[in-house]
């Protein structure tokens, strides 16, 4: 199964317009890295002060040895049972991993041993009302990764625009 990992709307790590390079010419900066899984194109563009340019690319890849993802819709209707569940992605083989979660004032903590690739996990959380669901996986005692979702419960009556529709056949003989 190919699984597209973990993206954020974000097109643009760090801008920073107005860095500027030692007497040896180079630069140094730190940035938050955003939280999607990908690869970046870091491209670096300068002047000197006689008006000459220049420019250089390079590329840093984000990624994560374990991480989750949600496989579960988020908006139920009253009285549904969901089954909750979500994906474990792993770089490692036979790895023990502690998963817990929490939700309405309730905390799991599942031990489990994952194998390497995409791991669907069943939640145990009796989930009947609206909250908030979040999950962190943990590898001796370090927090590895961590995501949290809102999931609602709308009423039974969601409101539909009804709409009438009337035919007419005219029968002939001939």
């Amino acid at each position: 199964m190919l699984e597209r990992p973990r993206r954020e709307e974000v097109d643009t790590a760090a801008w920073m317009p107005s860095l500027t390079t030692d007497k040896q010419g180079k630069a140094y900066f730190t940035f938050l890295m955003p939280d999607s899984l990908t690869r970046w194109r870091i491209t670096a563009r300068g002047m000197n002060g006689d008006g000459l340019v220049g420019q250089g690319r390079a590329y840093l890849r984000s990624e994560k040895n374990l991480y989750m993802k949600w496989s579960m819709p988020t908006v139920y209707r009253v009285g549904d049972k969901p089954a909750a569940g979500l994906f474990i992605f792993s770089q490692q083989d036979n790895e023990p991993v502690a998963l817990v979660t929490k939700f309405a004032g309730a905390e799991m903590r599942q031990t489990l041993t994952l194998h390497k690739g995409a791991n669907y996990i069943s939640l145990a959380q009796n989930i009947q009302q609206s909250g908030l669901l979040s999950a962190e996986l943990q590898q001796n005692g370090q927090v590895q990764d961590s995501i949290s979702t809102k999931l609602s419960f709308v009423d039974n009556n969601w409101p539909v625009e009804q709409q009438k529709m009337s035919c007419s056949a005219v029968a002939r003989t001939r």
